[in-house]
């Protein structure tokens, strides 16, 4: 049984005081950054097992997984997500105009960060401590992540509909779906 003076951390903060913590952010950014090819190159690997690169060149995927895999170990090691703003509206532009699916775009994501996550445990997993900790620190990061590229992805796909009905519509009147086609209204706008 825990003693009085074990203090539990709640999830999303670290175990480790504030200096520590920093210590261990950039232990973090120098793995990944050391572990780039292997991790990205699982990563890959994962994606394409599960379909998501499907209707992609294997040059796009390469592209696109290097692309990624830097703007998320950058936003890491600073703390600002405007390269992940920048990389997540490119990038649901062009998913998008190809057509792939927001499975395709958020499941490489979550691939992504299941990989770090696995990288970690295997670093860490001989100090559950540490491994708390950075997990504490790289999750929040994931997840902004991941919340930046749904949402640019959610926002492509209304502009490309909205677009897709101006063009449909053209020159048309609105629909007046109570008012009939033959309504005065009708007649009106149409002159």
């Amino acid at each position: 049984m825990a003693g009085k003076d074990t203090e539990v951390k709640a999830p999303g903060q670290s175990p480790l005081d504030p200096e520590s913590t920093e210590e261990l952010r950039l232990e973090l950014v120098a793995h990944f950054r050391n572990m780039r090819e292997p991790l990205r190159r699982q990563w890959v690997e994962a994606m394409t097992s599960k379909g998501l690169t499907e209707g992609q060149t294997e040059q796009e995927t390469e592209t696109e997984s290097m692309t990624i895999y830097d703007t998320c170990v950058d936003c890491l090691d600073t703390g600002a997500y405007t390269s992940a703003e920048i990389y997540a509206s490119a990038m649901a532009e062009r998913g998008v105009l190809r057509g792939m699916s927001p499975e395709q775009i958020i499941g490489s994501i979550l691939t992504l960060r299941d990989v770090y996550g696995r990288s970690l445990f295997e670093r860490y997993q001989n100090s559950m401590e540490r491994l708390s900790a950075a997990m504490d620190i790289y999750e929040p990061v994931a997840n902004t992540i991941l919340s930046i590229v749904a949402l640019a992805f959610i926002q492509e796909r209304e502009r490309v509909v909205s677009r897709q009905q101006e063009a449909i519509l053209g020159d048309s009147p609105p629909p007046c779906y109570s008012c009939g086609a033959g309504s005065s209204y009708y007649r009106s706008w149409a002159s």
